[in-house]
């Protein structure tokens, strides 16, 4: 029986009720640490720590006996000096120790093509330390990789684009504040915590427009909040900052967000999320204006965040969103280059239940779909407009891992397609790059060991 057929048999003889507590196993573990992160005392009582006034200015809060609730901002100049004894009474963030090298180890196996030197980058960090990794390719099968031992840590996927000559990192990060780091001439920044802003979410979403970084998160409020990065680094007025959601005030809330997920065509960016009633909702950025969101009819989502890519202009399609529906099924949905009208969802009958799925535009007009199945291995797909998606393919053919994460991917600079970093259930890092529909690798990534999350980006 072919790798395909098996994976046919797998998903269609697959009981709906073990399928259905495998994931919601793995939901509820998800949720039940993000809930414990959240609830930690974040400062010392009694102590003033850092806060952002309105004007940008720097003021000081008080902080509560219950060691997370904080007197109002004092931006009136008369605020005492900030005490912080602990790095979580950082209001701006928490500390993080400086990078230092890591050996990488000798080479083994395959090579990544020399022309991804100083380009090919990742960041990389474990589910329960406070650790993060960053490492550049340096050519011939070295990775140059450092370590922070105590940063703000990483707590779920890794986000890496181009941020004009750099590349930048986003991600969740411990106490639900969130992470950052870049790579600018060959070297990676300390991680830090990326502002004040604290997120309820799985995790961050970037997407570029008009040459801008934005990044999105869904905030302790239970609202979208948007940031941008440019030259000066980061806008971090997060908390009295653009509130992404217009759907807040212009109608009913959708209960049990998703963190959001974004793509930009054009000068528009559409972010899509979902909720735990089973709805799927989107509304686009443009002209600094939040449309009112519109839910997709008759969704039925399984309430885990979806994933939504631009395509490559030219063609009948302009975005394509895959997301978990409540049958434990991928469904997906495109868009009309033309109307900007969503199809009708249509089911990828021939994948394995999963609730873990990244998405990656191609050139020609093509989607890399990557998921993680319950089975804990990874998968991948190509999407066309014309024919759709092909049967799904081992993410190592004949050697597929279990995987610590979902796959992170990225649209290739340096000679592939798209490039895809994966950690195994051992920690270990690997690469794998996609050219003209074929995978290459897998490809170690020396110095990384026992994280759980990794992301890549490619400089062009």
């Amino acid at each position: 029986m072919s790798t395909m057929q098996h994976q046919h048999q797998h998903t269609r003889t697959l009981g709906m009720m073990a399928g259905a507590a495998i994931l919601y196993a793995a939901f509820a573990a998800c949720t039940t640490t993000k809930a414990s992160d959240s609830s930690a005392v974040k400062c010392t009582p009694g102590n003033y720590v850092f806060c952002r006034c309105e004007d940008r200015s720097e003021g000081t809060k008080l902080c509560h006996p219950d060691g997370v609730s904080f007197d109002d901002c004092k931006c009136d100049g008369t605020q005492p000096p900030t005490t912080p004894t602990t790095p979580d009474d950082v209001d701006s963030g928490i500390p993080s120790t400086p990078l230092e090298p890591v050996d990488a180890g000798p080479v083994t196996g395959p090579t990544i093509d020399a022309k991804c030197a100083g380009k090919l980058g990742l960041v990389a960090g474990a589910a329960t330390d406070n650790a993060t990794y960053v490492a550049t390719y340096a050519g011939a099968g070295v990775f140059t990789t450092s370590k922070s031992a105590s940063s703000p840590g990483v707590r779920g996927p890794i986000t890496i684009l181009p941020g004009g000559t750099s590349l930048v990192a986003t991600y969740l990060a411990r106490l639900g504040y969130l992470g950052w780091t870049k790579l600018s001439a060959s070297a990676w920044s300390a991680p830090q915590s990326l502002g004040d802003g604290t997120t309820d979410g799985a995790a961050t979403s970037m997407t570029v427009l008009g040459g801008a970084l934005r990044v999105f998160y869904l905030g302790q409020d239970a609202r979208f909040h948007m940031g941008s990065y440019g030259t000066s680094g980061w806008d971090i007025a997060f908390t009295a900052g653009p509130v992404a959601e217009a759907s807040g005030d212009a109608g009913p809330p959708t209960p049990g967000k998703t963190a959001p997920v974004v793509a930009t065509v054009g000068s528009a960016i559409t972010l899509a999320f979902a909720g735990n009633d089973g709805s799927l909702a989107r509304e686009v950025f443009s002209s600094g204006t939040w449309s009112t969101f519109t839910k997709f009819p008759n969704a039925a989502a399984y309430g885990s965040a979806p994933a939504i890519a631009a395509i490559d202009p030219g063609g009948t399609r302009d975005e394509l969103m895959v997301y978990p529906g409540r049958d434990l099924l991928l469904h997906f949905a495109a868009r009309d280059a033309a109307n900007k009208v969503w199809s009708a969802a249509s089911l990828f009958d021939t994948a394995a239940s999963s609730n873990e799925i990244a998405l990656q535009g191609l050139p020609g007009g093509k989607v890399l779909l990557l998921y993680r199945a319950s089975n804990g291995q990874g998968y991948y797909a190509t999407w066309s407009a014309s024919g759709g998606f092909a049967p799904p393919a081992e993410l190592v053919a004949g050697k597929n891992p279990e995987l610590a994460s979902v796959p992170s991917v990225t649209r290739g600079q340096c000679g592939s397609d798209a490039t895809v970093a994966y950690v195994q259930k051992d920690g270990l890092v690997k690469i794998l790059r996609l050219t003209a529909g074929a995978m290459s690798g897998p490809f170690d990534v020396g110095g990384i060991a026992n994280v759980t999350f990794a992301g890549v980006g490619e400089l062009p």
